[in-house]
């Protein structure tokens, strides 16, 4: 088991696009588009280096932290992370996460396990294997979504089925 203990941030990036009535919503500064991306890749390139895989990359998992005279984007609940072998992967044997931030190569395992008619999750047999860039995929969707002010990238509704049949949600710019 592993703990880590992590400083008291102010915020989680969700809580950034809270309606603005909300409680909870984040108001405080904000370091640039470009920096949050910038902090957050080196944080995730971070975690790979250390030969483990996140596999819960999503808004509500980026903390804001205040310090005197700047904001620092971080990394949190590693509590799903899981270790990569020699080779990169890892074994898909416990798929674990949040379903609307899954990478495609993982939702469809699900989505074999759920046309097989199983009900329950138990993979042991199962010898898929994944790298890191499940938490890369998860991270560019965490992207799109800081930098449209909170729209998933492949929806809300349905996102499980959209990102295995790689069908984004279509808006317009203006």
């Amino acid at each position: 088991t592993r703990y880590y203990a992590l400083e008291l941030c102010t915020a989680s990036l969700n809580q950034y696009f809270l309606k603005d009535t909300h409680p909870k919503k984040y108001r405080g500064p904000m370091p640039t588009e470009i920096e949050v991306m910038q902090q957050l890749t080196s944080g995730l390139e971070y975690i790979h280096s250390k030969d483990l895989v996140h596999r819960d990359i999503k808004p509500e998992n980026v903390l804001i932290a205040r310090q005197p005279e700047t904001v620092v984007m971080k990394w949190a609940d590693f509590g799903l992370s899981k270790p990569i072998s020699p080779r990169g992967t890892f074994a898909l044997r416990d798929v674990k996460g949040t379903l609307t931030w899954m990478a495609p190569e993982v939702l469809t395992v699900l989505e074999e396990l759920e046309r097989s008619g199983k009900n329950d999750l138990d993979l042991s047999s199962f010898e898929q294997r994944c790298t890191a860039v499940s938490d890369v995929f998860s991270c560019g969707c965490v992207f799109f979504y800081f930098l449209t002010g909170g729209i998933h990238p492949f929806g809300w509704v349905n996102s499980f089925y959209n990102v295995i049949q790689s069908n984004p949600i279509h808006f317009h710019f203006l």
